[in-house]
């Protein structure tokens, strides 16, 4: 039994050691990232996610929509993700170079690393929106 407490306790010390060591990593620099792919895999990069919410539109606006009970429940929801789900993908698909340009200038700015590619194209598209 007390040898069974001992493992315990040891793996514990373990693990609480490696899960500050996790901590004390420097999060993943989108911006770095960014600037380090080549154009073409930016395109490629973009042409997924546009890839990817247009699935996701599917799937909500079929499954997820149709679960909601009333007409006006069905509009709200609707409207709140409209603008992220419907335009983006064709905004990423019709001005892919000039999304493409937008994010890397707004990764210029170091403030802006740690943002996510995802939220950073999606800044570009309201920046080129106006």
């Amino acid at each position: 039994m007390k040898k069974i407490i001992i493992i315990y306790i040891i793996a514990f010390c373990l693990l609480s050691f490696m899960e500050i060591s996790f901590l004390a990593e420097e999060p993943f620099n989108y911006g770095e990232f960014w600037n380090s792919i080549s154009d073409r895999e930016k395109t490629i990069f973009l042409v997924g996610m546009t890839e990817g919410i247009s699935y996701s539109t599917s799937y909500y606006t079929t499954n997820l929509l149709g679960s909601l009970k009333t007409e006006e429940e069905r509009t709200e929801e609707l409207t709140k993700i409209l603008d992220v789900l419907i335009f983006l993908p064709f905004s990423l698909t019709s001005n892919r170079e000039v999304i493409k340009n937008i994010i890397s200038d707004l990764y210029k700015d170091p403030a802006n690393a740690y943002i996510s590619i995802f939220y950073m194209s999606y800044l570009a598209y309201r920046k080129l929106k106006g």
